[in-house]
């Protein structure tokens, strides 16, 4: 049986060629686990002043975001803080809410507060993680879920939808899925699988459809 590490996470996100995981804590702390070894931490350091929200890793970069407006970048092999992003800086009141990460990519799902709208950011990890575009979503509410696959990128809201769009035109969605979950908090897709969870779990695969709704 493994042991609890004495600490609140909030997210977590691996990394199976490194045979690492890394844990965002409610403190703004990130906690580098090895799973070949006990489960205390192998490194951990502070980049954000609020709790951790979302993470995402792969065998160079560790990218979190946070409550405090900031997408940090952490480099794996120099073993330091590469760069810290400010959203607020383009849109004053701006927290990022989702983030998916590809070697060539990186989406960054953002949410002004003062006026409820969410905006997508496409960054380029090859060019210090420079803001290429930005687009309006035409969800309703505000985005909770990023994930590209397949030349589409998949988004879900709190308004209850998931929206796919083709890489080729963000702004134009090419299908809205409704699901019978009012707010959807969270959403992942994995072999051709898309599972979403709010106020229950709806699950779509290629043929199939099912829900577990909260009553």
């Amino acid at each position: 049986m493994g042991e609890t590490f004495n600490s609140l996470f909030r997210c977590v996100s691996s990394c199976p060629e490194r045979d690492l995981f890394a844990t965002g804590s409610g403190c703004g702390t990130i906690y580098v686990f090895d799973s070949r070894s006990r489960n205390n931490p192998i490194s951990h350091y502070r980049p954000h002043t609020r709790y951790v929200s979302r993470l995402a890793m792969n065998t160079e970069y560790i990218l979190s975001i946070s409550e405090d407006s900031t997408m940090s970048v952490w480099d794996q092999r120099a073993g330091r803080t590469m760069k810290s992003i400010t959203f607020s800086d383009v849109t004053p009141h701006t927290v990022p809410r989702c983030i998916n990460m590809r070697r060539d990519l990186v989406f960054v799902g953002t949410v002004t507060w003062a006026i409820c709208s969410s905006k997508l950011h496409v960054l380029n990890p090859k060019d210090d993680f420079k803001i290429v575009k930005s687009y309006s979503t035409k969800h309703t509410d505000i985005i909770t879920g990023v994930h590209l696959t397949h030349g589409c990128l998949i988004t879900s809201s709190r308004d209850g939808t998931v929206k796919i769009s083709s890489l080729t035109d963000l702004s134009k969605p090419i299908a809205t899925l409704r699901t019978e979950i009012r707010h959807i908090l969270n959403m992942d897709y994995r072999n051709d699988t898309l599972a979403v969870s709010g106020d229950g779990i709806e699950v779509w695969c290629p043929k199939l459809t099912c829900s577990t709704k909260q009553q």
